[in-house]
């Protein structure tokens, strides 16, 4: 089981990730609607991935992480979900792997593979 915490602030873009994260029976999530409220959710050995939105309204997705790592030792791998990617942009700092909104089933297994075989 994969265990996400998903946050994301756009309540369509919420709604099509939340179906598409359902679609799969090894993923158990934790959806967060801002930043802050991550900070709130968030415990170390909770959670195994996390997929961030970059654009949050409080802070952005690569300051949450910031955030995280600096409060706690460990960090689970993060995966950030973004209408703005730049292929010229090189990842931020603490993200995995960044993609383009929006989520959908093919992206979703595409993670699967690369952060829980």
């Amino acid at each position: 089981m994969l265990r996400v915490l998903y946050v994301e602030d756009d309540d369509i873009a919420t709604h099509i990730g939340k179906s598409m994260l359902n679609l799969f029976d090894n993923i158990q999530f934790t959806h967060a609607g801002s930043g802050y409220s991550a900070l709130d959710i968030f415990q170390p050995n909770k959670f195994d991935l996390l997929l961030v939105d970059l654009g949050l309204p409080d802070i952005s997705g690569v300051e949450l992480v910031r955030m995280i790592r600096k409060q706690y030792s460990q960090c689970p791998p993060v995966v950030a979900i973004t209408a703005h990617v730049n292929p010229n942009d090189d990842t931020p700092q603490g993200i995995s792997r960044i993609y383009a909104k929006p989520l959908t089933h093919e992206l979703v297994q595409e993670i699967l593979n690369c952060f829980h075989p």
